[in-house]
Formats: structure tokens, sequence, C-alpha cells
């Protein structure tokens, strides 16, 4: 129930909303697959797009069109067509936003990049560059703030951490304690909190002690503070661990899916990972099982396919359990 992956599996649903896509129509993603111990691409068909022939590689999704690609120890950026914009040359993977604007490690310092590789001066700063819903925290002076794509402050630095905007509202931690800020910077939930995820769904987790809970946007208690572990509400479905098994609850806090799991993963595309005995399979959200266990290891489903293990070798799914790129390394 990794914070990172639920996270970002939350922000890239809501990238790709049509609502939230003034920009030109998503394109369908590309996936990463191993054929000879390169990397390379395949469409959702399982036809090879670029061939294999990188180090390490990472796959397309949001409105940017482009992918990190790993050559001679150093990431660069290719188009869908296997070409570089980016000439490998950076320490770490970029990882643009819609806003056109990725962290580089160059040198062991981090770096604010354009499209074109240029550094503009005043996207400079101690942190990465890291921009969701039009701003990006940034670290000036000891103190954290928010600035926009023109490296304009429009959150002063006055916080001791913060997380990046989701559906309109930022982490933030004051006094020791964390809260909710907007894009103008009010608090519009008080630091209260030992700890926080990002809001997804309309809710977000929230620990006080050792006890988690979940909150809505005006910052009403949705789920008592009475969990072990944080929450995160993807397609309406919450991991929950009881006695050492995992399962789902709906929203309201009700049991929807008895915990009975060796281990999960969040919901995505109406599909969860769940581990049943030492193999991983899929259940819908009604926790009946769609396609059975037979994985070493199982992810969530993106832009339609589902990236699983067996023996070390990596392949793909689709919604029936079909392979579309047999198992390869």
């Amino acid at each position: 129930m990794a914070r990172t992956l639920a996270i970002s599996l939350c922000l890239t649903a809501l990238a790709l909303t049509p609502a939230s896509a003034a920009g030109p129509p998503e394109r369908p993603a590309l996936f990463v697959i191993a054929q000879g111990g390169k990397y390379g691409y395949i469409d959702r068909t399982g036809k090879i797009v670029i061939a294999p022939q990188f180090e390490q590689a990472i796959n397309f999704y949001g409105l940017s069109g482009l992918a990190a690609v790993a050559v001679g120890g150093k990431w660069g950026m290719i188009d869908r067509t296997g070409k570089f914009v980016l000439q490998p040359a950076y320490e770490d993977s970029p990882d643009f936003s819609s806003e056109g604007l990725a962290s580089v490690m160059i040198h062991g310092r981090y770096a604010c990049i354009d499209r074109t590789g240029a550094q503009p001066p005043k996207l400079q700063f101690e942190s990465r560059c890291n921009f969701s819903e039009g701003l990006s925290a940034v670290y000036l002076g000891g103190k954290h703030g928010f600035v926009d794509p023109k490296g304009t402050t429009v959150i002063p630095a006055l916080y001791e951490e913060v997380e990046s905007f989701s559906e309109g509202l930022a982490a933030v931690k004051l006094g020791g304690k964390w809260g909710f800020i907007d894009k103008e910077g009010r608090m519009m939930i008080k630091p209260q909190f030992d700890a926080t995820w990002a809001f997804c769904e309309g809710l977000a987790p929230v620990r006080v002690g050792p006890q988690w809970g979940a909150i809505d946007k005006a910052g009403k208690t949705i789920l008592a503070l009475k969990y072990a572990n944080a929450i995160q509400f993807i397609d309406g479905r919450g991991q929950i661990a009881v006695d050492g098994k995992q399962g789902f609850i709906d929203p309201t806090g009700r049991m929807v899916i008895a915990p009975q799991f060796t281990d999960t993963r969040v919901f995505s595309q109406g599909l969860a990972a769940v581990k049943i005995g030492e193999k991983y399979g899929y259940i819908d959200t009604n926790g009946k099982v769609v396609i059975e266990p037979q994985f070493d290891l199982a992810v969530p489903f993106f832009d339609g396919l589902g990236f699983v293990e067996v023996d070390q070798k990596k392949g793909y799914i689709d919604r029936t359990g079909r392979y579309v790129w047999p198992p390869t390394k």
C-alpha cells in the first residue's frame, strides 16, 4: 500500500480526465518491454513501436508525448517515434509536467529544464521543480513555498514541509502539524494532523497519533481516526489491513471486500491486484476474482493493460488476463 504509487495513480487519473485536459487530446500510452536485456516500447495491442535498444526506460504517459530512457548511464527523452528530443545527459530520469518543465540532476545538483533542455534562470532552486496543477513546491532559505511556471512566487516560503497540489489543495506543515492550503496560499484546513496524504476523489488520509482516518475538503472527518494504515480511495475503494490480512472499504467506512489477501494494490480502471497464497491475480470492485492468481508480481492497470512478472520475466495482460506481451527479460 505504498504512498507514492497510490498518489501517482490518483494524479495520473486526474490528468487524464477530459475536464482537466485543456491541451491536445490524450494519446494512447506506450508500454516498456524488455527483450534481450534491452528496453523498447509496444502499443496496447502488443505491437513493437520502438525497438528494444535502451538500458532503462519509463512508460509514455500524460500529455508531454515524451518518455525517459537511459543510454550509457545517462538519461534523456525520446518522442513516440524513438527520436531523442533531449540527448542522454542527465543523472536521473526527467519527468515533464503539463507545463513543459522537468526536474533533472546535473553534476549532483537539481536543475529545472524545458523541452529544449534550457534551464530557465528563474526556476533554479535547491529542490526539484515538480509542477502539479500549475504550481511547483520550492525550497528557499530553509522553508518551502510555491512558484508558477515563470518562476514567480505565488505562495511565500513559510512552511516546514509541503506536498504537491491535488484537487486544488496542498498539504503543508506548520508548527509541526499538517494542514491544507489552496492555490492562493489561504489555509483551508488548519494544521492539526501528524501526517497526511494528498486529496484523491475528494478525500485525504490523515493521521493523529498512530491512528488514520480521512477528511473531506471542508476538513470534516469522513472516516473516523481508528485505522492502522493510511487509506487512499481510488475507484471508490480504499485498502485496509486487519489482523495481517488486507481488504477494501468504501468512503463511508463500510467493508465491501473482507480482509482475506496477503497483499493488495490500489484499484485502477476497476481492477485491483491482490495476492492469494503466493501468487497475484486481479479482483473487481465487488471482490470477485476476474484474473486467477498466477503472477509473481502484478501492478495496477494503466490505459487498459496490467504489468506482471513471472519467473523474473516481465509482460503485459489485458483485462481478460490474456497476454498482450508474454513475459520476457
